[in-house]
């Protein structure tokens, strides 16, 4: 008799001991998905923001280009490969961009027998007209060819100075590769996408338009609201004014505010504090009652 009392000791302690064991295991799990939930929710969240931010960069990026390609007359795909390949040697896109628009007045000064490309263009065999009549990156790729010609890094240095203005020393290094080198960056651009095309950028311009449109309303709407409540709030102010002048209490204001304040967060303090223990406690009466479970599962276990 004793002995089958044992056993049934030691297999009610073997039962609590597996409950027990699980419900780790189940605690263990609801933390980790908890970790796992927030780690995925702050992730999907830095993922939306940087693709946003990507996103309104490339619309900028691609705005500029196609009004800048618009200026100086050149297709948007032919100045994306032209600042892609500055890129590449180092050369930064405002660079490249100003040399450019220099470059196109130089290039048509000289056409008309001015200007300071005249004797550059000149040194090295290059037609002033003839080269003005080419687009704008071919016009490129015949300076770059010509100034493999140029015997001394002293002299291509000088000769950019006379092409692109200051910008023409940074471009030394992108046009050393010739038109090859300009022609292999532009092809490599465009399997990159990069070199979009004037009929995709310009949907990026309505779109950015339309964004600008939309943050004028609300600036006009911040402008509106001013007008509206600039005469109350004058009106309240100069009642506020005149009531101090009047009140002889009034220099007190101060003081009974901060009183005020001090003691409404005295009282906020104790709601949250009572509001604690009362979470507390119904905590506690949660866990009694799972305690309470688990013990009946052991019972009829046993």
């Amino acid at each position: 008799m004793s002995q089958n009392i044992n056993i049934k000791i030691l297999a009610s302690d073997k039962t609590a001991k597996a409950f027990s064991g699980l419900k780790k295991r189940f605690a263990q799990m609801r933390s980790l998905a908890n970790v796992a939930g927030k780690a995925v929710g702050v992730a999907f969240v830095a993922a939306a923001a940087g693709l946003s931010a990507m996103t309104l960069s490339a619309m900028k990026s691609i705005d500029a280009l196609a009004k800048t390609a618009d200026k100086i007359g050149i297709t948007t795909e032919a100045l994306a490969g032209l600042q892609f390949a500055a890129e590449q040697s180092g050369v930064s896109t405002e660079t490249m961009n100003m040399a450019l628009q220099r470059f196109t007045r130089r290039v048509s000064e000289a056409a008309q027998g001015s200007g300071e490309a005249v004797n550059a263009l000149k040194e090295l065999n290059i037609d002033a007209k003839s080269l003005s009549d080419l687009p704008l990156d071919k016009q490129m790729g015949v300076v770059a060819d010509a100034m493999q010609g140029v015997g001394t890094q002293a002299d291509r240095v000088r000769l950019a100075m006379k092409l692109f203005d200051s910008e023409g020393v940074a471009l030394v290094n992108t046009l050393a590769g010739g038109s090859a080198g300009l022609q292999a960056m532009a092809k490599e651009a465009d399997l990159l996408g990069i070199a979009i095309s004037r009929q995709d950028a310009a949907k990026i311009e309505m779109a950015n338009d339309a964004l600008n449109r939309a943050s004028k309303l609300f600036d006009a709407l911040g402008i509106q609201l001013a007008i509206a409540f600039g005469p109350l709030l004058t009106a309240i102010t100069n009642d506020l004014s005149g009531t101090g002048k009047a009140s002889e209490e009034f220099g007190d204001t101060g003081q009974r505010v901060a009183d005020a304040l001090v003691s409404s967060f005295a009282y906020l303090r104790d709601v949250f504090h009572s509001l604690y223990v009362g979470g507390k406690v119904l905590q506690l009466g949660v866990y009694k009652l799972g305690e309470g479970f688990l013990w009946l599962g052991t019972q009829i276990v046993s």
